[in-house]
């Protein structure tokens, strides 16, 4: 299987199109959603994104459901992301 040089070519993709509209643009931000794969640690599309437009600031937001809810392990969590999301995983889904 090719999956992660499929990934690698979506998150250049991604950081492409994105930079390229910001470069006509110049005064939009762009929220852009994707799985964690592509943005945590600010790699992946953010990287890809980063190369097309280095002077671009870029928060990221990863979400997680977790076991550990009450007592999170932010050592863990804290680098995936600027901002944390965490739910509680044994809260029943209602989608």
């Amino acid at each position: 299987m090719q999956i992660y040089p499929a990934q690698n070519l979506w998150n250049a993709t991604i950081g492409c199109s994105v930079a390229s509209f910001l470069k006509t643009h110049p005064c939009f931000m762009v929220f852009q959603i994707n799985g964690g794969f592509h943005s945590e640690e600010k790699l992946g599309a953010v990287a890809q994104f980063k190369k097309y437009l280095p002077q671009a600031a870029v928060k990221n937001i990863a979400a997680y459901a977790s076991e550990d809810f009450a007592k999170p392990d932010w050592r863990k969590l804290g680098k995936t992301g600027d901002f944390i999301i965490v739910t509680d995983a044994s809260v029943a889904k209602a989608f």
